[in-house]
C-alpha cells in the first residue's frame, strides 16, 4: 500500500457535505466535498493576488503512489490494473460527465459555468471530516462551508490491493474554510441576524422591549428608617431651654483607706504594723485572732 498525505492549493467548494454522510449511487453514505482547481493556477484577484490554486500537488501525489505501488502512472493506472472506478482528475472543459442533461437526458455540448476553466475533484471520508476557520480554529461547524467558498484540504492519497481488486483513493482528512466567495447556487455566506440587518430609525419599539432578560428577584422589604434629630450646637444666642448650663461632673470619691488589723498581746492592744516591727512573722499571725 503506497499512502501520501498532502495539503492542497487552494480550491473553490462545490457540494459539501460535512454535516451528513452522502450516498453516491447508492454507495456507502461518506461525508464529501468537490474541489475545483483553476488550471491557471490562481484565485480570482477580488479574492487573493497571492494564494495558489493549482492541482499540481495532488495529481503529483497520485502520481507517486501509483508509481510506487505499480510501477505506473496515474493516467495509465486504471487501464494497466483493470481498476473500474479510481479517483478522478476531470478537465472541467473536456468531460462530458460535468455537462448538464436535457430534458431528454442527454448531456449537452456545454459545460456547467462553474466548472469551465477549471480541474475538478472529488475526495470522500466515511469518518467525520476535521473543520477549520482561516484563523485555524476549530470551532467552526459545518453550516459555514458554502458551494462558493475557498478552501484547502488535507488530503490522503492512495493506491492498493484489496479483495476486490486495486484502488486508488482520494480521501479527505481536513478541511479549512480561507475565503468567502460568490455562491455557486448553494447557500450563500451564513450572518448572523446583526449583521444581516441594520436598526430601523424610526421604529415604534422602544429599546430593549422584545429582549429576553434574565428575571430579577423582588426587592425585600426593608426596615423603616428612623430619623435621628439634629444635634444642636450651643451658642450664645440660643434660648435658655435650648441651651442648659454645663453639666458639673463630681470628682470621683476616693476607696475607703484600708483598715489595719490589731491583736491582743499579753493584754495590751498592738496593731499589726507595730507587731511586724518587733520581728511577729505571717506564722505568728495565723495563730492569733485579731481584735474587733
Amino acid at each position: 500500500m503506497a499512502n501520501r498525505t498532502i495539503v492542497t492549493d487552494f480550491f473553490r467548494l462545490s457540494h459539501p457535505h460535512l454535516a451528513t454522510r452522502h450516498s453516491v449511487n447508492n454507495g456507502t453514505p461518506k461525508f464529501e466535498v468537490t474541489m475545483l482547481f483553476p488550471k491557471v493556477g490562481a484565485l480570482p484577484p477580488e479574492v487573493s493576488v497571492n494564494a495558489p490554486a493549482s492541482a499540481n500537488s495532488l495529481i503529483n501525489a497520485l502520481n507517486e503512489v501509483c508509481m510506487e505501488e505499480w510501477g505506473c502512472s496515474f493516467a495509465d493506472a486504471p487501464a494497466n490494473r483493470g481498476i473500474s472506478n479510481p479517483a478522478k482528475v476531470k478537465d472541467g472543459d473536456l468531460d462530458p460527465t460535468l455537462r448538464p442533461k436535457d430534458d431528454n437526458g442527454n448531456r449537452t455540448a456545454t459545460p456547467r459555468p462553474e466548472v469551465v476553466g477549471q480541474m475538478v475533484v472529488s475526495a470522500r471520508n466515511i469518518d467525520e471530516v476535521g473543520l477549520a476557520d482561516a484563523h485555524g480554529s476549530t470551532a467552526i461547524t459545518a453550516d459555514k462551508f458554502y458551494s462558493g467558498c475557498y478552501c484547502r484540504a488535507q488530503l490522503q492519497i492512495s493506491a492498493y490491493n484489496c479483495t476486490a481488486g486495486d484502488v486508488i483513493s482520494i480521501t479527505l482528512q481536513n478541511l479549512q474554510k480561507c475565503y468567502d466567495g460568490a455562491s455557486l447556487g448553494g447557500r450563500a455566506p451564513v450572518q448572523s441576524a446583526d449583521q444581516a440587518f441594520g436598526a430601523i430609525a424610526d421604529t415604534n419599539i422602544a429599546v430593549g422591549a422584545d429582549q429576553s432578560l434574565t428575571p430579577v428577584a423582588p426587592p425585600q422589604p426593608q426596615a423603616p428608617q428612623v430619623e435621628t434629630p439634629p444635634v444642636l450646637e450651643p451658642h450664645e444666642n440660643m434660648p435658655d431651654y435650648l441651651n442648659p448650663p454645663p453639666v458639673q461632673t463630681a470628682a470621683p470619691t476616693p476607696p475607703p483607706a484600708p483598715v489595719e488589723k490589731s491583736y491582743d498581746v499579753n493584754g495590751q492592744i498592738h496593731t499589726e504594723s507595730a507587731l511586724r516591727g518587733v520581728g511577729y512573722t505571717d506564722a505568728h499571725f495565723a495563730t492569733m485572732t485579731p481584735v474587733a
